[in-house]
């Protein structure tokens, strides 16, 4: 059962079937775990980029959680490919019900990466738009499930910023 709500983050109380401050149902456990994903209107607006290229080094690149628990998080991408999802094995775990077990990778592809969707149940979109392989971009804004994560790629030009 979740403690939060999915949509603001506010505590949720074990009998609160709703949240009492923006009215979002609560997402339990039990429910169907195969329900879509619904932008809100705050998701209409422009994406906004975040300041998060600080302690970086040229050519490094992060994806940095925007939204969902553990706001702020970091995760370095290295190597060849780094696995997302519900999985204990996942490189990359996004826990909730709303990201399939094996959803995404994150894979190595010239100077950047690339993100490919892995068959997951509910899609992986990238800049708003479902997508089965993107091309990332610096500051491109990533959503798994009800997770907003934001690649960062540290080059020449953005570390002059």
């Amino acid at each position: 059962m979740n403690d939060v709500c999915v949509r603001c983050g506010r505590p949720l109380e074990p009998e609160d079937r709703f949240c009492s401050s923006c009215g979002t149902p609560r997402v339990r456990e039990d429910d169907d775990p195969t329900g879509a994903v619904v932008l809100d209107e705050r998701d209409t607006g422009p994406i906004p980029v975040v300041a998060g290229l600080s302690g970086l080094t040229r050519g490094m690149s992060v994806i940095v959680v925007q939204r969902g628990p553990e706001i702020g998080q970091r995760f370095e991408l290295a190597g060849e490919r780094l696995t997302v999802g519900r999985s204990a094995e996942a490189d990359i775990m996004l826990d909730d019900v709303t990201v399939s077990r094996h959803h995404a990778e994150f894979v190595a592809d010239g100077d950047g990466w690339a993100l490919v969707d892995m068959g997951s149940l509910n899609g992986t979109y990238v800049n708003r738009q479902s997508v089965e392989r993107h091309q990332l971009e610096s500051g491109d804004m990533i959503q798994i499930g009800k997770f907003r994560l934001q690649y960062l790629h540290a080059d020449e030009d953005h570390l002059a910023e």
